[in-house]
């Protein structure tokens, strides 16, 4: 467990959308997939080293994975500005990667949910022949609001102009629920549980 290794609360200056900067005893760093180091504002891997590191107790594997030379891959894709200052974009295994941009699905749901016919929302990437992933927003709609043709293409043109056109959802499901790990108002309530509609996608 590496603890809070980022945070703006060290410095007092607080960027908007950033999480931070490296507290003192820590490095941080964005790589690519290569390992190489990325330029500033490049999405990258966040990896991390400093008096704490990650653990895994018996799980020789697992260790190597997370663990090399020192730095510990935290597991979220991000960009880092000149500053130093990080900003999450998305959980590694929730990353879409769709005709070489990565996208993160927070941002997408965010959009959607500001939609006033919108309730909840998750966003995946689901496998496409031409892009290698697609864009797809799982909606539950809210009360009065009814699933239609025109409700989705409705969705699509208010995201538009909303994000970039390469993070558009391509593909949009009306559901009455999602997936949801038990949270302080009951079960359902708590965090987005994307693997498991990623799982139930590919059936």
């Amino acid at each position: 467990m590496m603890y809070v290794f980022i945070s703006s609360a060290v410095t007092r200056r607080v960027k908007p959308g950033a999480i931070g900067p490296a507290v003192p005893g820590y490095e941080v760093k964005v790589v690519g997939e290569d390992g190489k180091a990325c330029k500033p504002g490049e999405v990258g891997l966040l990896i991390a080293r400093g008096p704490t590191g990650t653990v895994y107790w018996r799980d020789v594997e697992r260790q190597r994975a997370a663990v090399s030379n020192g730095w510990n891959r935290a597991g979220d894709f991000v960009t880092m500005d000149a500053d130093g200052y990080v900003t999450f974009l998305s959980r590694e295994d929730d990353l879409i990667k769709s005709s070489g941009y990565r996208i993160g699905p927070e941002e997408i749901e965010d959009t959607l949910k500001r939609h006033q016919a919108v309730a909840d929302a998750a966003v995946i990437g689901v496998p496409d022949p031409v892009r290698g992933q697609n864009t797809r927003a799982y909606v539950v709609l809210a009360p009065g609001a009814a699933p239609s043709e025109d409700l989705e293409r409705q969705l699509i043109e208010f995201c538009r102009g909303e994000i970039a056109v390469y993070k558009l959802p391509r593909e949009i499901e009306f559901t009455e629920q999602l997936p949801r790990a038990p949270g302080p108002a009951g079960p359902g309530t708590g965090k987005l549980l994307r693997r498991v509609l990623r799982a139930n996608a590919g059936r």
